[in-house]
């Protein structure tokens, strides 16, 4: 059957990870003015402490980090916006 003239939708999985990472949301993502990718995690005190990370893979909202420097663990306060 031919689907020409028709709306159709078609979903293209682009990465798939079998192994736990971790994941921020995509607006918690900060680039410097020197290119350098950083979440700010949020300590329990209210300070904010920039980590340096590498993104990964990307879906709904979310994307893969790990940390390049500074700690960054499952369950940390992260910002979102400017603090």
């Amino acid at each position: 059957e031919s689907l020409a003239g028709r709306d159709v939708r078609i979903e293209v999985e682009t990465a798939s990870i079998e192994r736990p990472v971790l994941v921020v949301p995509a607006s918690a993502i900060t680039t410097t003015t020197g290119n350098t990718t950083q979440v700010t995690v949020v300590g329990r005190d209210g300070a904010a402490t920039d980590v340096t990370v590498t993104i990964g893979a990307a879906a709904a909202g979310y994307v893969q980090v790990t940390p390049s420097n500074g700690q960054l663990t499952a369950g940390m306060l992260v910002a979102i916006g400017s603090l």
